[in-house]
């Protein structure tokens, strides 16, 4: 059902982007009749802002593919040889769906504190069986969590996914023959002044980089960050320490996601030191839950040593 669930909207972000754009213009602008009077001037400038939004499709895109199908896997293996060993021990293990491997995985992180973390392992990455429940595996962390997947196994063997550059590599072919057909098309003998800011040409890169970027910025600036989900979060599991904390103060901020209130919780904890610390954390909290909390609690978090106001609660970063 999930896949059904992403196919269908990704036909409908196809069709929105790709198909409705033409439908549009063909439908209402084709054939123009009147291009000797059109300004050569203008067309020249939306050709020119066609060509620089398709550049721009074609550099996102290809940085996108690169980062996570040939650059994650260079990564792995650095993170192999270079990253800070951890033995951990499988809580539990499964195989099958679309992973060769769901582990969950429990280990001291570099601030020795004891966490639990599920990996995902895809078929192309396991070079050898899926370790069962108890065994021992080596784990690596990158210390400067600068590269991403930040954690490796070490028996991982990733390889880069060099198929999805060689698709990618079409994209320039497939845009350059669109301006040939449609030119071939809808010149008349008149070059470019055919061009508008409604054609194809132009709508779909505009529109296939706008709703991107929107959808884009949902997901970073509001779903993933008010669900805590995310590199910070991996980074205070990985290199967070454990305190009990008190619970001063809470309140709702105003926000919901599906339905579910934000709440922002003030509360105080003594670090490695023994200092007192004060902070917020702010969390989308399940509506059943609320009336089960209340200032005086106290509560596990995680903080960053090096910035005691990066602190999520355990289970947050348990979750994650």
């Amino acid at each position: 059902m999930k896949k059904v669930f992403v196919l269908f909207w990704l036909l409908f972000f196809f069709y929105f982007v790709f198909v409705h754009p033409a439908i549009i213009y063909y439908g209402a602008s084709f054939p123009k009749t009147n291009l000797a009077y059109s300004d050569a001037t203008w067309a020249l400038v939306c050709l020119g802002l066609s060509l620089f939004l398709w550049l721009v499709v074609l550099l996102v895109s290809f940085y996108l593919l690169f980062k996570y199908f040939v650059r994650s896997a260079r990564n792995t293996n650095y993170i192999k040889k270079q990253g800070r060993k951890r033995e951990a021990r499988v809580i539990s293990s499964a195989a099958g769906g679309d992973h060769a491997g769901n582990l969950l995985l429990e280990f001291d992180n570099l601030q020795n504190e004891r966490v639990r973390h599920r990996m995902l392992l895809k078929s192309d990455e396991t070079a050898t069986r899926i370790p069962h429940p108890g065994s021992l595996v080596a784990l690596r962390i990158d210390e400067s969590f600068s590269r991403f997947p930040y954690i490796a196994l070490e028996e991982s063997a990733p390889r880069a996914r060099w198929t999805w550059m060689l698709l990618w590599a079409c994209l320039p072919f497939l845009i350059a023959c669109a301006y040939f057909f449609v030119y071939d098309l809808e010149s008349a003998g008149y070059g470019w002044r055919f061009l508008s800011l409604d054609h194809p040409l132009l709508m779909t890169p505009l529109v296939l980089l706008f709703f991107s970027f929107i959808i884009w910025a949902i997901f970073k600036f509001i779903i993933l960050r008010k669900l805590n989900i995310g590199k910070d979060t991996l980074i205070l599991k990985f290199n967070g320490r454990r305190a009990v904390a008190k619970v001063l103060a809470l309140k709702q901020t105003g926000t919901y996601i599906n339905e579910q209130p934000e709440v922002e919780f003030e509360i105080e904890f003594p670090d490695a030191s023994g200092r007192t610390n004060l902070t917020s954390i702010k969390k989308i909290v399940p509506l059943i839950e609320l009336p089960g909390i209340k200032a005086g609690d106290e509560v596990v978090v995680f903080y960053d040593p090096q910035n005691k106001d990066k602190t999520l609660f355990e289970k947050d970063i348990e979750d994650n």
